[in-house]
This record gives C-alpha cells, structure tokens and sequence, in this order.
C-alpha cells in the first residue's frame, strides 16, 4: 500500500518492459499523487478558523486584519444598522457583510468608503444559514393603518459566525454613514437562537404575523388637453368622510405611461390631479378631479370597497394660463436687497407646500420673477439673515397677497420687521 509522501518508485524490469506497461505504472503514481493532494485539501478544510470575541477583534484590529475568524455575536438589524455585538455590550459593533444583508435604510460616501482588492467571500447558504436568515426577517406588524411605528424586529439572533474582519483604513469606514472602523464578511452560521421580543411589544397595536388592511384601488391614466400621457404628475385620493389625518389622503405619482394605482382604506374620495400642490411651469394645469371638471364641488365622489377596483381615468380639459409675478425686495431704506430668500405661494395650499420654482432668491438687485397663474391666489414674502462676527440679525416684509385676475406689473416686499420670533408669525 503507497500512502501520501511515500510513492514507491518500481524497479525497472528490464528492457522487455512494454511500453503499456509504462504508462499504467505511471498512470498510478499520478493517480496517488492526486489522492494525496486532495487529502490534503480536506484536511486543511476542516481546520477551524481560529475564535475571537467582537471586543478581542476591536481592541487588536492589526491581529485579525485580513483573517477568518470565528465568533459568537449577536445581530444588531434594524433601521440604518446592521451589525454584530459581544454579548457583554461593552465594545463597538462591528458591520456585518454579505449578499442580501442590510438595514431598512442606509446612506454611505463612496469617497470614504474603503476600496479594497479582497475577493468576496462565498457564502454557505446551507440549513442553518436559512434558518438564521429565517429568524433576522421575523417582523412584528402594526394592526392599525397608519401607525406611525413601521414593522419591528421579531426576534433577538444571536449566532455563531464565521468570516473575514476587514479594518478600514483612516478616514474612511464602513456601513451607513461610514461610521464603523470594522467589518466582518460572512462566510457561514451555526447555532443560530432569536430570542422572542413579541413581549416587549403593546399586543393590541401590533402582531407577531403580516397584517392585511382592508384595501380598495384606484387606477388610471392621466391625460392632458392635447390627450398625451402625463407622467411624473401627483393623483390624490381625498377622503369626502371624517376620518383620522392619516387616512384623508393617499397620494402618488404616475409612471413613465401616465399610469397610476392607488391603494385607500374602502371609504368614499373623489380624485385629482393638482389637488394640493401647486400649479407649476412642468405641470401647468389647473387642479382637475375624476372624471375631468376643475370644480370640486362637481368631481364624483366614488365609493370603494375592500378589495375592489374602480377605474379612474383623468383627462385634464385645459391648461392654466401663466402670468408671471416680477417682485422686488428693498430694506427700509430703499435700498436693494439682493440675495434675499422669497416665497410665491398658493392660498389654497393649506400646508403652504413650495413648489418647482416657486421660492428662490433675489438677484444683485433685489429683483426676482416668479411663474404664476391665472385665476390663483397667491401670497409673497421676504425673509433673510444678517450675519455678523459673532451673531445675526433676522428681517423680514409683511406678506403681499396677489390676485392673479389683477393686472399686476410688480410687488415691492419691504424688509421692514425685524425679529426671528415676529417673522415667524408673520409668515404663517
């Protein structure tokens, strides 16, 4: 018997040796060479990768730079973190990698984000990866619409892990904000166990299973005076009933075919376009309700049950005339005010939401001029800071109310008020 290291060289026979016979003995020696190396291989592979606490890798960074280790964490998910700490809570998290893993939200620089050559690692996708996988997704979900708290965490993970740690160089880092000096690759899971959170939440507010809310659905096509597809363009659904804040309007934009899909709580609305946003240059049309009148008392008010959908195809009939407001803001002494903050808002935006071009600043000589539209109330006003060495001084010009019917040829704002507190409630 040949075993690895000890490949017995055959004596050669003589000259009568054929040729076959040669290349069977070699064929042998081959053989047994590759038996040697893949013995070796998995002898290698079954060497365990040496174990360390996320304390011991954070206090000895250059240590396990680069290595795979072992550790026993457990999983910090959640929204902008998605990390691994030591049970004892008494070091720094380190960011935890690998495909498919990631929190709610997270925004990092590319320019302080580490650049590395290291090749990713392969993943074990195995049971005991899936049913770690199967326990970080667990989610609690709120029972009622609207809830201001979006879906928890179900269980505490805590694991035992395998991979790379990766030290960030200076100035750079890893994971949302690029605040973590530390990251650890997964390569593999094993005795993954959640603890169960179900308790730490109000059973009446939320539920351990995916809660369906009663849903009914809008769809159409917006289309404008000339029948194209608008896309881009806000359709909202308006509650005609008293119901909570959260539940008076739904809200969203159409695709690149003018399409949209609104799913409401069933209830009755009537739906628009340019219902609460301002008429702007991109979208210039006046606010028009389903199934095309610029009246609200006249759109139709639709009822939608649980399930059902009804389709609402808006065609707009006309475009709003513009008729630009040109503004000039002066200081109390008729001086030019250039570079000051202005506002142009529509009166009947109860939430005073600014839209595309309608706040900017006044030019060198306190000159600015503003789109407008007929038929539209709007109201103007000036605002800015006075800053000095060590403090500011804020000003202000009463509100213009502007009646676009008006043949109006400029609005003067004076920054006659003085005061951050006085401005503010003369703003509102």
């Amino acid at each position: 018997m040949t075993f690895c290291g000890e490949i017995r060289k055959e004596k050669d026979p003589g000259a009568e040796l054929s040729a076959a016979v040669s290349i069977e003995n070699m064929m042998r020696t081959l053989g047994t060479v590759m038996l040697c190396l893949l013995i070796a291989s998995l002898a290698a592979a079954q060497v365990p990768s040496p174990s360390a606490s996320v304390c011991e890798i954070v206090a000895q960074p250059k240590r396990f730079a680069g290595r795979i280790v072992t550790v026993r964490a457990e999983v910090i998910a959640g929204f902008e973190i998605f990390a691994i700490e030591d049970p004892s809570g008494k070091c720094d998290r380190i960011w935890l990698q690998y495909a498919g893993g990631s929190p709610t939200a997270m925004v990092s620089l590319p320019e302080q984000t580490p650049k590395t050559k290291k090749a990713k690692l392969e993943l074990r996708r195995d049971a005991e990866f899936e049913k770690f996988d199967t326990l970080l997704n667990a989610e609690m979900h709120p029972l009622e619409r609207g809830t201001l708290s979006m879906a928890c965490k179900r269980y505490a993970v805590t694991a035992t892990m395998a991979g790379r740690v990766d030290v960030a160089p200076e100035r750079t880092g890893f994971g949302h904000l690029n605040a973590y000096a530390f990251q650890f690759e997964l390569q593999s899971v094993s005795d993954a166990v959640g603890k169960d959170l179900a308790g730490n939440y109000d059973s009446a507010l939320f539920s351990a299973t995916p809660v369906r809310f009663p849903t009914g659905y809008f769809s159409g096509i917006v289309r404008s005076p000339s029948g194209e597809s608008v896309k881009g363009i806000e359709v909202a659904a308006t509650r005609t009933d008293e119901v909570p804040l959260y539940m008076r309007q739904v809200t969203k934009r159409t695709d690149e075919n003018g399409g949209f899909q609104l799913d409401v709580p069933p209830g009755t609305y009537i739906v628009g376009i340019n219902t609460n946003v301002p008429v702007i240059t991109k979208y210039p049309y006046p606010p028009t309700y389903f199934p095309g009148t610029t009246e609200r008392s006249s759109a139709t008010v639709l009822t939608v049950q649980d399930w059902q959908t009804m389709k609402t195809d808006l065609s707009i009939s006309t475009f709003a005339v513009r008729k630009d407001v040109a503004i000039r803001v002066q200081w109390a002494d008729g001086g030019p005010a250039g570079n000051v903050l202005v506002w142009l808002r529509e009166v009947r935006i109860a939430h005073k939401i600014a839209g595309d071009g309608l706040v900017t600043h006044t030019d060198a000589n306190g000159s600015v001029t503003l789109p407008a539209f007929v038929g539209f109330t709007y109201t103007a006003h000036a605002e800015t800071n006075v800053l000095h060495p060590s403090s500011y001084e804020h000003f202000c010009a009463q509100p213009v109310r502007i009646e676009q019917t008006e043949a109006i040829t400029e609005i003067v704002l004076n920054l006659s008020i003085k005061g951050e507190d006085v401005c503010r409630d003369v703003n509102r």
